[in-house]
């Protein structure tokens, strides 16, 4: 059992200021590094940059069509648009999309799911924490050498998980990343899981049907 004799109100205080005080010190060296890394990294400056989840089957078939017709993956608009494109490391599919580079892809990377397909959701919790901590590595990486100007995604699960990265990242980093979602086409009457819960974490929340 732990004892608290000893402990007095001002060691108490001690403490929680010497925590306060290295949080924000966490805080406000990021930003300088942020600040720091953008001063650097000036060469694509007149581009936009946007991040792209591709989901799993489905969701990777809406969002290549919602790019073309945002003319993001054109060759023509290289000069415009800076992409960075995320996927599931298990699903083949959008392996093979993001592979396939066009001109104005800048990087792609590969992130464990949050939860497979038929998963147990007793063990969902375990895959997506994990999940969720290495993306926030991956994110908070990228976006300290090339933050996003937008990030795109409209699911499944391991896109509510960027939602949430993307916000963090922009309160330690101090980016300002808008997080925009569109639920999927297929959702007729009501909102997925995903659409549920990550209305929270957007600044865009689209539908297609009402």
């Amino acid at each position: 059992m732990i004892s608290l004799e000893g402990i007095t109100p001002s060691s108490l205080t001690s403490v929680m200021y010497l925590c306060t005080l290295t949080l924000l010190s966490t805080l406000f060296f990021f930003r300088l590094l942020n600040l720091f890394l953008t001063f650097l990294l000036t060469a694509n400056a007149d581009k936009i940059t946007v991040s792209l989840f591709y989901g799993s089957g489905g969701h990777t078939t809406e969002l290549l069509l919602l790019s073309k017709v945002l003319n993001l993956n054109s060759p023509t608009t290289a000069n415009r648009f800076n992409l960075i494109k995320y996927c599931g490391t298990d699903d083949a599919r959008s392996l093979k999309i993001i592979n396939s580079d066009p001109q104005n892809t800048h990087s792609h990377h590969l992130l464990p799911r949050s939860r497979s397909v038929l998963q147990s959701w007793s063990t969902t919790p375990f895959t997506a924490l994990y999940s969720l901590t290495y993306s926030l590595f991956k994110v908070t990486w990228m976006q300290l050498t090339a933050p996003s100007d937008v990030f795109l995604s409209n699911g499944p699960g391991t896109g509510l998980v960027l939602m949430v990265c993307f916000k963090i990242s922009n309160v330690l980093l101090g980016t300002r990343t808008r997080v925009i979602y569109v639920e999927s086409w297929c959702r007729v009457e009501r909102l997925s899981l995903t659409g549920r819960l990550g209305r929270f974490f957007v600044d865009r929340f689209c539908v297609c049907w009402e």
